[in-house]
């Protein structure tokens, strides 16, 4: 028994700090990771797993089954973090670069750019619709 404390102490410091760096990261870093989170499983064409990057899986009226009626047409093939914003400490502007196909119109690969509006709720990142027009400040 006593030769297993090494392994447990040795996996408790692991996790320690595994948790630890988490709360090293900058603000632009934990956005980072959840915007390839949901880039990954748009890309993989995973809507369960981009649900829950949506801000609007946290609104009680939303639903799993209404937001994956909702999706479909374009397949995104590879994108490219070019830019992240905040306009303020809960909002967030990121700018990508993307290629995607948009079948039966668009037969090859097209390049582009958008911007994806993230907010933060209760300290998490979520990919939010963008403001309407009239909200929007202008510069």
């Amino acid at each position: 028994m006593r030769n297993g404390r090494p392994k447990i102490v040795w996996l408790l410091m692991v996790a320690l700090l595994t948790g630890c760096a988490t709360l090293w990261m900058s603000q632009e870093e934990r956005l980072r990771q959840r915007v390839t989170g949901f880039w990954e499983a748009l890309k993989a064409g995973d809507l369960v797993a981009m649900y829950d990057y949506e801000e609007l899986s946290r609104r009680p009226e939303a639903s799993l089954q209404k937001y994956v009626q909702s999706k479909g047409g374009i397949r995104y093939l590879n994108y490219h973090i070019q830019s992240i914003e905040f306009p303020n400490p809960k909002e967030a502007e990121v700018t990508l670069a993307v290629e995607y196909m948009a079948p039966p119109v668009l037969q090859k690969p097209v390049k582009g750019q958008i911007r994806d509006r993230w907010v933060k709720i209760g300290g998490t990142w979520y990919h939010a619709p963008k403001r309407p027009s009239s909200e929007s400040k202008s510069h």
